[in-house]
């Protein structure tokens, strides 16, 4: 008997990874599960459903960045979902078909959804949204290719000195390997593979989708679209070579400028502006 599949699927925040784990509680697990303590990790009852844990500081800076499962209570999950699993959880699936996916988004309405997400968050805990400039300036930059670096287990050592080109390079040989990379506005057709691949209809909701904008999209574009993308190039190339309309294996790889260390300069005030942000989130003025 052929062992059955098993879906890999990597959460990145804000690219449609809500409606993604949705569809497949509402098919795979006895209930659907509510938003999920990143630290808690979760096997659904009677489910076929994984969400890994973050493992706890200091040790996800030392090694893996999740907490280790048991093998043998791996037996009954096809779905391996989250912010926190890692491609060397596949070799705790033995004779397992691991079909890696991964949804993807173009820096500018990343930041743009995101800040909206979390003023939203803020002001419904009593606290005060402030400025996209300081909530920006406490958000180091490529934050997409941070997490497909996560998963792929590059170590920062490792391409701590390297140019953006070649870090480029690197991601997308990982990516290479993976049954779907996809932009998050083509979620349904990740939705409709896997449900095509298991048997269930293909059906879904739009998921996490902040109905208050504390900025006009039009307005945030005219005042930011091309510092985000500057300082952003290496998940803009990341998009944009996923979302080309282009056949695959006929794509050109595209051209990426800058070096780590700019980052590392730019990323240096962070803490400061984080600092400013918590204060000034509290506050009532």
């Amino acid at each position: 008997m052929q062992a059955k599949d098993v879906y890999f699927i990597l959460h990145i925040p804000k690219c449609a990874g809500r409606t993604v784990q949705h569809f497949l509680t509402s098919n795979f697990a006895e209930k659907p599960s509510g938003l999920l303590n990143r630290d808690a990790g979760a096997t659904h009852p009677e489910s076929r459903i994984l969400i890994p844990a973050r493992r706890k500081a200091p040790y996800r800076y030392l090694g893996k960045r999740y907490e280790q499962i048991a093998p043998g209570s791996l037996d009954s999950i096809d779905f391996v979902f989250g912010f926190y699993l890692s491609k060397s959880m596949k070799a705790d699936f033995v004779n397992r078909n691991v079909k890696q996916a991964v949804l993807v988004r173009d820096p500018v309405s990343h930041f743009y959804s995101h800040y909206n997400f979390r003023m939203a968050k803020y002001a419904a805990q009593g606290m005060t949204p402030f400025s996209f400039d300081l909530w920006y300036k406490s958000r180091r930059p490529n934050p997409i290719s941070k997490y497909l670096f996560s998963y792929l287990e590059i170590p920062y050592r490792t391409h701590i000195f390297l140019s953006d080109q070649a870090k480029l390079n690197l991601i997308l040989q990982g990516l290479s390997e993976f049954w779907h990379v996809g932009t998050h506005e083509e979620c349904d057709k990740l939705i409709e593979r896997i449900a095509e691949e298991q048997g269930v209809p293909p059906a879904f909701e739009n998921r996490n989708v902040t109905q208050k904008k504390f900025m006009e999209f039009d307005e945030f574009k005219r005042s930011y679209e091309m510092k985000i993308r500057e300082e952003n190039g290496l998940d803009q190339a990341i998009f944009d070579y996923f979302s080309s309309k282009i056949p695959l294996e006929k794509r050109e790889r595209p051209k990426v400028g800058g070096r780590e260390w700019q980052n590392i300069l730019r990323g240096g005030l962070v803490p400061w502006y984080i600092f400013r942000y918590r204060l000034k989130r509290r506050s009532k003025t």
